[in-house]
């Protein structure tokens, strides 16, 4: 099922495609194709501004909300405003595309899969607005140019995290920041893919009691242009047996910070793993390979 318009398309009921998808997309220029793993429309970039408003129900095996130019809206309402439930050919999830506009997630969204585990979540915006999203799905990954995360974003991320979403974030073009402290319990895990560095401010904390794992990767589209690691705040995994993997690019630094790791940790069967707490030092390049002998531990200032 599909909804199609220039400036506006805005669903106030109810749509239902229990064994397909259900896509609403605003723009000058829809291509279309089939598929099962993405969305089945691609709205072209041509300054039309057109909006995407849910403020009803949708309910089908995949669902995807797309503007290109213009915003999303994924608005609260008196249930599930948006839910995918797979089927045999097709998992279940959801898409929130607004590339070059805001993409707003205010409502409840669950993704299952046709056997019953979770589903994924992508929501994607030259800004986010995520007040009072709430996320029911094994994976949330979102996208944005940059990510100085503050208070009301970071409450958002911790709702998710505590009820078992794993939360992924992709800066497409610069830094992450975090700035308050997001300490969370059970085994959903944090992944930080900045474009450029990431930084754990001075009143920042990551923190999990469980089994989650945390991974912050600088420059992650491995581009050699010295993507740092920065913690000036607290790493706690004292009371997780959940692993901490840190990666930047060779010519960028990682500094430690407080980092705290859990002395009853026991590496995984087989892994290869020596600590809960790794660096490394990522190798893009034949350069980046000869010069591994000038840092053999991997983790060097």
């Amino acid at each position: 099922m599909f909804l199609i318009a220039r400036k506006l398309v805005l669903n106030d009921g109810t749509i239902s495609a229990p064994s397909g998808s259900a896509e609403l997309a605003a723009g000058d220029q829809v291509l279309m194709h089939d598929s099962t793993g993405v969305p089945q429309t691609f709205v072209q970039s041509t300054g039309s501004r057109g909006d995407v408003v849910d403020k009803g129900t949708i309910a089908a095996a995949q669902i995807a909300l797309q503007a290109a130019d213009g915003n999303v809206y994924a608005l609260a309402g008196h249930a599930t405003a948006l839910r995918a439930t797979g089927v045999a050919k097709r998992d279940g999830h959801v898409w929130l595309v607004a590339n070059n506009g805001t993409a707003h997630v205010h409502g409840r969204i669950d993704a299952t899969n046709v056997d019953g585990t979770g589903g994924t979540v992508d929501t994607t915006g030259a800004a986010l607005r995520l007040n009072h999203a709430d996320i029911h799905a094994a994976n949330w990954n979102l996208t944005a140019p940059v990510f100085d995360v503050g208070r009301l974003t970071t409450e958002a991320f911790l709702r998710q995290l505590n009820q078992g979403t794993s939360v992924t974030l992709n800066a497409s073009q610069g830094d992450i920041v975090m700035e308050h402290a997001l300490r969370w319990t059970g085994d959903a895990s944090l992944t930080l893919n900045a474009m450029h560095s990431i930084t754990v401010g001075p009143r920042a904390a990551l923190a999990n009691t469980g089994k989650a794992n945390l991974t912050l990767r600088a420059d992650s589209a491995g581009q050699d242009n010295g993507g740092s690691v920065t913690n000036l705040g607290v790493i706690d995994w004292s009371k997780s047996t959940g692993l901490v993997s840190i990666y930047r690019d060779s010519n960028g630094r990682y500094v430690a910070g407080q980092t705290l790791s859990n002395p009853a940790w026991v590496a995984p069967l087989y892994s290869g793993v020596k600590s809960q707490v790794s660096s490394y030092v990522l190798v893009n390049s034949l350069a980046d390979l000869e010069n591994i002998s000038k840092d053999l531990n991997g983790c060097a200032p």
